[in-house]
């Protein structure tokens, strides 16, 4: 089983050595549209208490428990700032990771 699971992982790194031109490409591409996406600036309803004070009560009323665990865990705290580009450069890497398993899981063998 733990054989598996290297010759599984070490397939997925020769995978993306094969491919690391692909792999950034599709990293940037992500890295964009994210930044475009928050140059919006869609409210959400409780963003206007997380800007004037810090405030991480969006479990408490809008049932947003993932985004309150993953904002203490980036800010480090319950205090909240604003992460700048932090947040868009993080979704950037797990949209690239996730797409870069998929495109492994289906075309193992080959080139992108």
């Amino acid at each position: 089983m733990v054989e598996e699971c290297k010759s599984i992982f070490q397939n997925l790194f020769e995978f993306i050595k094969r491919n690391r031109a692909a792999c950034y490409l599709i990293f940037v591409i992500y890295l964009l549209v994210n930044i475009n996406i928050s140059l919006a600036e869609f409210p959400y309803i409780d963003d206007i208490g997380r800007q004037l004070q810090g405030y991480t009560g969006f479990s408490e009323h809008y049932s947003r428990y993932f985004s309150e665990i993953t904002s203490r865990f980036i800010q480090g705290g319950p205090h909240l700032t604003d992460p700048g580009l932090t947040t868009n450069i993080i979704s950037s890497i797990v949209l690239s990771i996730t797409s870069i398993l998929l495109l492994f899981i289906l075309f193992p063998y080959k080139k992108i």
